[in-house]
Formats: C-alpha cells, sequence, structure tokens
C-alpha cells in the first residue's frame, strides 16, 4: 500500500455528497434519486 499525502481525513466528518445536475457540493437539504444526489433546485421532471 502506498500512503499519498493529502488533506487529513477526520472520521466525524461527512463525504461531500456533489449534485449530479450541476456539480456543486450539496449542503443542507439534498434530494437523493436511486444512487444521485441533487439540489431540490436542480432537481426537474423531465
Amino acid at each position: 500500500a502506498v500512503a499519498h499525502a493529502q488533506e487529513p481525513h477526520h472520521p466525524s466528518e461527512k463525504p461531500v455528497i456533489h449534485c449530479h445536475k450541476c456539480g456543486e457540493p450539496c449542503k443542507g437539504e439534498v434530494l437523493r434519486v436511486q444512487a444521485r444526489h441533487f439540489h431540490i433546485k436542480c432537481f426537474t421532471c423531465k
């Protein structure tokens, strides 16, 4: 195994969820559809 020098990871931190549509990190309310996450304002029915 090779150790990579990255940002220190804290176990208490949740992984960052990114919006499947706009790619921005989701904070607050997140809409999950199957395995994808969306901002509520980004998710629109087609």
